[in-house]
C-alpha cells in the first residue's frame, strides 16, 4: 500500500509508513472540540492544529498529562500562540456528550490510526499529519513536555499549500546536496517540493528527473548522466538524529534523513539542514550510530493498593517477581509494578496486579476502602457572596459538593439538572456547596447571576491548583460528592441519579 510521506518540522522527515489515521472537561478556554472549525481557524491564522486524543474519565496517563501539562501556566502561555488546540475525548461516560462529538472521535481515531491515549497529533490546515507523540510519563514536567514538542514541531512553517500523497505539504524546504562524486563526475542533487528532481553535474547539461515515495522507499527517476538512458534508483530512508549542537550548546545543523541505495551496505547520503538556513545540504555520511540499549526496569518491593503482608513470604516473592516482569498495556511502557507505583490510579495496572495476586494466592485481594468515604470533610471558607461556610455546621442537611468551572462544558450541561433537584428538594433540607476551579472571579460572579445559581461558591482563583480540590485529589470535573445528614461523605459519583440519591439520603 502506498502511503503519505510525513515530514515533521523538527527533523522534517519523521516517518515513511502506512498511516491513516466530552464530557469531563480536561482543559481551560482555548480548546476547540470541532475538527472542521479547527481546520478553518488553522487556515485563517496560519497555525498547525494540536489534536489531543484522550480518555478523560478512565485513562490515568491522560489525567496526569492534563494535570501536569495541559493546565500549566507554561502550556497556557506558549501553546495557544503557536497552535490551534483541539480536544478529542473518548469518555466511557457519554452523558452530556453530543452524538456529533462521539461520531467525530470514532472517525478521526480511525483515520489517524490512534491505538492508545493520550496521543498528540499535529496536523496542518488540511488535516495532514506532521508529528505524533504517544503516551505520557508523570515524571515529565510541563517545561520539558512543551519544549520538546515545540522543538519537534516548527509551528511557523507553512500549513497550507498544494500537495499530493507522494509529495506532501509537510516538505518545508528544498534540499540541495553538496557536490559529490558519482560515476566519475562531481554533481549535486536538488529535491523540489512538488516531486521535481534536478541533477547538476560539474560538467555538461543539467538533468531533470522526478522523485516520489512508496512506503519507506524513495524512488529517483532521471536520465543517466553519461548514457542519457532513463534509470530508476531506489533508496531506503532512515530518520536522522535531529538537531546537533556545538560545544556552546548552539544548534549548528539538523540531520533530517539518511538515504541508502538498495543493494548497497553503506549509507549513501545524509541530508542536513543548517541552523540558520531554510535550505539543506547533503554529503556522504557514516552509517547511523546503533541505538542505545534499553534502560533496565526499576524493581519495586510494593504494589500500591494491595497489602502484601497478608501473604506468605514465598507468595510475596512470586507476586513481586511477576509484577516486576510482566508489562502493563495501558501505554505507560512500564512493568505492572512500575505502573502501579508511577500512577496508582491506573485501572489497567490495578486489574493486572489483582490478577497476579489471585493467580498466586488463589483469592482476589480485598478492595481497599476509599479513605474519604464515611468520614466528614474539612471544608470551611468565605463564599463569593460573603457567606461563611462550615460543613461541620451543616449536619442535619444533605449537601452536594460540586467541583466545577464556567469553562467546563460538561459542568455547564449539568446545571439544569442540579437546579431542578435543588428547587425540588431544598425545602426538605438539601444544600449545595460549589467549588469553582475558575481563575476569573468577575466572570464567575456574572455567570452565577446569569444562570440563577443561588447556592454558595468557593473561589480562590487558582484554577486546577484550587486549594480545596487539590486537597481532595480532584483531577477531572465535574466531580459531584454527597454528604449525608450526619456530615459524612457517602458518594463520590452523585452526578449519576442525583435527585434519587438525594431523596434517599433525606429520607434516612
Amino acid at each position: 500500500m502506498k502511503s503519505t510521506l510525513h515530514f515533521s518540522f523538527r527533523a522534517v522527515l519523521t516517518l515513511f509508513a502506512v498511516t491513516g489515521l466530552s464530557t469531563i472537561a480536561m482543559a481551560e478556554d482555548g480548546w476547540l472540540v470541532d475538527f472542521a472549525k479547527a481546520k478553518a481557524r488553522s487556515a485563517k491564522e496560519g497555525k498547525p492544529i494540536l489534536m489531543e486524543f484522550t480518555g478523560s474519565d478512565w485513562c490515568p496517563p491522560c489525567k496526569a498529562l492534563h494535570k501536569n501539562v495541559l493546565t500549566s501556566d507554561v502550556f497556557k502561555k506558549q501553546m495557544p500562540e503557536k497552535f490551534i488546540l483541539l480536544k478529542l475525548d473518548n469518555r466511557r461516560d457519554k452523558t452530556g456528550q453530543t452524538p456529533e462529538e462521539i461520531a467525530q472521535y470514532k472517525k478521526l481515531s480511525s483515520e489517524y490510526k490512534v491505538r492508545g491515549v493520550p496521543t498528540i497529533v499535529i496536523a496542518d490546515a488540511k488535516g495532514k499529519e506532521q508529528h505524533r507523540q504517544v503516551g505520557y510519563r508523570s515524571s515529565v514536567t510541563a517545561e520539558q513536555w512543551v519544549s520538546k514538542l515545540i522543538a519537534a514541531v516548527k509551528s511557523d512553517a507553512p500549513v497550507a499549500a498544494k500537495a499530493s500523497a507522494k509529495h506532501p505539504v509537510h516538505i518545508a524546504h528544498t534540499w540541495k546536496s553538496d557536490p559529490f562524486m558519482s560515476k566519475g563526475q562531481k554533481q549535486s542533487i536538488t529535491f523540489g517540493r512538488a516531486g521535481e528532481l534536478t541533477i547538476t553535474p560539474d560538467k555538461g547539461k543539467v538533468i531533470k528527473g522526478k522523485w516520489e515515495v512508496e512506503g519507506n522507499r524513495m524512488t529517483l527517476v532521471y536520465p543517466d548522466p553519461l548514457s542519457g538512458k532513463k534509470q530508476t534508483l531506489k533508496y531506503g530512508v532512515t530518520l536522522g538524529e535531529g538537531e546537533e549542537a556545538d560545544d556552546t550548546g548552539k544548534i549548528k545543523k539538523t540531520v533530517d534523513m539518511y538515504l541508502k541505495r538498495e543493494g548497497e551496505t553503506r549509507t549513501s547520503i545524509v541530508y542536513v539542514r543548517p541552523a540558520d538556513s531554510k535550505s539543506a545540504s547533503a554529503k556522504p555520511a557514516p552509517t547511523p550510530k546503533p541505538a542505545k540499549p534499553a534502560k533496565e526496569d526499576k524493581v519495586y518491593k510494593k504494589l500500591p493498593g494491595i497489602d502484601l503482608t497478608k501473604y506468605t513470604a514465598k507468595q510475596r516473592e512470586t507476586i513481586l517477581a511477576r509484577a516486576n516482569k510482566e508489562r502493563c498495556p495501558c501505554g505507560c511502557k512500564l512493568t505492572v509494578a512500575g505502573c502501579r507505583n508511577d500512577d496508582s490510579s491506573c485501572g489497567t495496572g490495578k486489574k493486572l496486579a489483582a490478577k497476579i495476586v489471585e493467580e498466586v494466592t488463589g483469592q482476589a485481594p480485598a478492595e481497599p476502602k476509599d479513605k474519604d468515604i464515611g468520614k466528614p470533610l474539612d471544608i470551611q471558607f468565605t463564599a463569593t457572596d460573603g457567606t461563611k461556610v462550615d460543613l461541620t455546621k451543616m449536619k442535619g442537611k444533605v449537601v452536594l459538593i460540586d467541583f466545577w468551572a464556567t469553562w467546563c462544558g460538561p459542568c455547564i450541561r449539568e446545571i439544569p439538572n442540579i437546579k431542578k433537584t435543588y428547587a425540588k428538594l431544598n425545602p426538605k433540607g438539601f444544600e449545595i456547596v460549589g467549588i469553582s476551579l475558575d481563575s476569573d472571579k468577575e466572570k464567575l460572579v456574572n455567570f452565577i447571576k446569569e444562570k440563577e445559581m443561588p447556592w454558595v461558591q468557593y473561589f480562590d482563583g487558582q484554577g486546577w491548583k484550587n486549594k480545596i480540590s487539590s486537597k481532595y485529589g480532584i483531577r477531572s470535573i465535574p466531580a459531584m460528592w454527597l454528604i449525608d445528614k450526619k456530615g459524612n461523605l457517602v458518594d463520590k459519583n452523585a452526578r449519576s441519579g442525583l435527585e434519587e440519591k438525594v431523596g434517599k439520603l433525606l429520607a434516612q
